[in-house]
């Protein structure tokens, strides 16, 4: 259980600061220039700045994906993410492999970081950016109706 004020009460912002890290790591890789030992700090950097966003924002994306749900439509929500999840890797692997071959790897990837940074527009936007707190799970469908029937 997260501990109140220490990012309880902070959700949102703390999912928009993680995302942002996560989201922005990829511009480094277009950025690294210079002598190696340059790039290969900024290489590093840029992996460790969006695995740490990736790491935080993952806490979020779970306690939110656990939370919102009834308890029992847990099982699909978790399988239709996870189709989403896998099969847009899938795809995103096929069109990565498509553009550099059309504009070249620097470019591919300069793209990337470009569409990367833009998602953060939405995530501005975005009411989970403005969350206080967890929700509350909606009750279970059919307890009502059961409770209804049993006191009627």
């Amino acid at each position: 259980m997260p501990v109140p004020g220490r990012g309880a009460d902070n959700l949102g912002r703390v999912y928009l600061v993680a995302q942002s890290v996560l989201l922005t790591g990829p511009m480094l890789i277009v950025l690294a220039t210079g002598p190696r030992p340059v790039m290969v700090g900024t290489l590093v950097l840029s992996f460790f700045t969006t695995y740490l966003g990736l790491g935080v924002a993952g806490v979020v994306i779970v306690s939110l994906r656990q939370a919102s749900p009834p308890r029992s439509m847990m099982g699909r929500m978790t399988a239709v993410f996870r189709t989403l999840l896998f099969g847009g890797g899938a795809l995103g692997g096929l069109s990565a492999g498509l553009l550099s071959g059309r504009i070249g790897a620097h470019g591919a990837l300069t793209v990337a970081a470009i569409g990367s940074a833009a998602v953060l527009i939405a995530l501005v936007l975005s009411p989970v950016s403005r969350l206080t707190g967890l929700p509350t799970a909606p009750e279970e469908p059919g307890t009502a109706a059961a409770a209804d029937w049993a006191a009627g």
